[in-house]
């Protein structure tokens, strides 16, 4: 059998990001339904060779046969199999005209061959700035400042907010088409698994924050293979972002502020988790200082390693701010008060 790609939501948007507006598809290439949708808000248009036949709708459909290697045991197939059933059931086409789309029920995600050449390998490494905040007009401001590479929530700030996940996903989109992070819940590898999926649907460019304990580990390796964009969050101890880059998750969120609130050295820790991500060569992984309290907390943070930064509304402006500049500038505004009119 000829190497087949798995293309998903991800793969949609990096080519986008790179000017691509194409993408040609192989009769035994697999591509999700989350990926259509993706190609359908970026504008991406999907060019079918042999193998595909025409639908009704403005999609094509294709079928293709699992060989023997994609197998990953009863358990993953079911949580596989439960993911299509949460993405049918929450897509946003699935209220609208009914059209073709790929099988619901998928095996699991084999990567032969990349992309494309031209699309990096560190594309998580382009979001440098997060704002740590579900206020809209807190993020509409940030935002208008060309500075902002992503939003980062939590249910805390979501719930302040008396909005859904999903209102709120949905009127910050109304303006920014950055990573937005929100938090899965659960107890168990399969409960976090299940609520991933289900916000996943929400919208396919969400960063899902994971709880870095055992089962939520656990489910950055099934979700990441599947096209989750996964952010490993609530960690402090290095091992923690070890073994969440070693099971790809895109993004790891250790926390700063709350690590020194009970005695502990964040800014530590984020040294040591950028040693043991280099010594394991995990590049592929962006490291997020987070639960940062002050702008000297930014400025170590990133002295001891950390890739990018999550940062409140006070703290972006505190950044913006110095009190010499404002001193500076009102002094030249009273003298070019004096200068005559060209």
């Amino acid at each position: 059998m000829a190497n087949r790609n798995f293309y998903t939501a991800t793969d949609i948007e990096l080519l986008h990001n790179n000017g691509i507006s194409s993408l040609d598809v192989n009769e035994d290439d697999v591509v999700t339904a989350i990926a259509y949708e993706a190609a359908e808000k970026f504008g991406v248009k999907i060019n079918y060779r042999a193998g595909f036949s025409n639908s009704s709708g403005s999609r094509q459909t294709y079928s293709y046969k699992p060989d023997s290697r994609t197998s990953g045991g009863t358990t993953k197939q079911r949580l596989i199999d439960e993911a299509s059933k949460v993405l049918a059931e929450n897509s946003p086409a699935a209220t609208s005209a009914p059209v073709a789309r790929p099988p619901q029920t998928v095996a699991a995600p084999v990567v032969s061959t990349p992309v494309s050449s031209a699309l990096p390998d560190d594309w998580m490494m382009h979001y440098r700035t997060f704002l740590d905040t579900a206020d809209v007009a807190q993020i509409k401001d940030a935002v208008s400042t060309g500075l902002i590479d992503g939003i980062a929530t939590n249910p805390n700030k979501v719930a302040q907010s008396g909005k859904s996940y999903r209102q709120v996903v949905e009127e910050i989109r109304k303006f920014f088409n950055g990573p937005i992070a929100v938090q899965a819940i659960g107890q168990t590898t399969e409960e976090i698994c299940e609520c991933a999926r289900r916000l996943h649907a929400i919208d396919p460019l969400l960063a899902i924050k994971i709880t870095a304990n055992k089962a939520g580990l656990a489910a950055v390796k099934i979700l990441v293979p599947e096209g989750v964009r996964t952010n490993a969050t609530l960690m402090f101890n290095p091992t923690q972002a070890l073994l969440a880059g070693l099971a790809g998750s895109p993004f790891i969120s250790p926390f700063i502020g709350r690590a020194k609130m009970v005695g502990q050295e964040g800014i530590d820790a984020i040294r040591k988790m950028r040693q043991l991500l280099d010594a394991f060569g995990l590049n592929r992984t962006n490291l997020i200082a987070a639960s940062i309290k002050d702008v000297d907390q930014v400025v170590e943070s990133i002295l001891a390693g950390a890739h990018s930064v999550a940062i409140t509304f006070p703290i972006f402006e505190a950044m913006c701010q110095h009190p010499l500049t404002t001193e500076g500038l009102d002094a030249f505004i009273e003298e070019y008060k004096t200068i005559p009119r060209s």
